[in-house]
C-alpha cells in the first residue's frame, strides 16, 4: 500500500470500528449474493501512515478463472483520497468482492495500478465462508 500521498485529497482518521451488526449484515449479503469479504488489520507503527484502495483492485483466482472486482470499500480512502493514520495505531477496513468460481482454491489480490507502489498478496487460501481476516 503506498504510504506517501501526492497531491490529492484527503479524509481524516476516525475511530470507527465496525460494529457486531454491521458484520452480520455483511455476512448475510455474502451468503445471499456469494460475495468475498476481506477484512483487514493494518498497524502504523511509530509513523504516521496514509493509506487508500484503488477501485482497480481485484481477486485473481487460482488455478484459473476471470479476475473478480472491488464492489465496495469501507474505512479505507479510496483513490485519489487518502485516509491518513496516526501514528501507532490500529486501523480496520473491509474490501468486498463478487463471487469466486467455485473450481477456485486459492486467489491472489492484486492493486492493479498504473504508478509504482500497486500490492499483491499471493496466494490466500479459500476457505468455505468466503470471509477472511488478514493482517497487513
Amino acid at each position: 500500500m503506498p504510504i506517501h500521498p501526492q497531491l490529492s485529497s484527503t479524509q481524516t482518521e476516525t475511530d470507527v470500528q465496525i460494529s457486531e451488526a454491521t458484520l452480520l449484515v455483511l455476512q448475510s449479503q455474502q451468503i445471499e449474493e456469494k460475495q468475498v469479504i476481506l477484512h483487514f488489520t493494518y498497524h502504523t507503527n511509530g509513523f504516521s501512515d496514509s493509506i487508500r484502495i484503488w477501485p482497480s483492485t481485484y481477486l485473481v483466482p487460482q488455478p484459473e478463472g476471470e479476475m473478480v472486482q472491488l464492489k465496495h470499500a469501507y474505512n479505507i480512502g479510496i483513490y485519489p483520497n487518502w485516509l491518513h493514520l496516526a501514528p501507532n495505531k490500529t486501523h480496520v477496513f473491509t474490501l468486498v468482492f463478487g463471487a469466486l468460481p467455485k473450481s477456485c482454491s486459492s486467489f491472489h489480490l492484486w492493486e492493479k495500478i498504473p504508478e509504482p507502489g500497486g500490492f499483491m498478496l499471493p496466494h490466500i487460501k479459500r476457505n468455505k465462508t468466503d470471509v477472511y481476516h488478514l493482517r497487513l
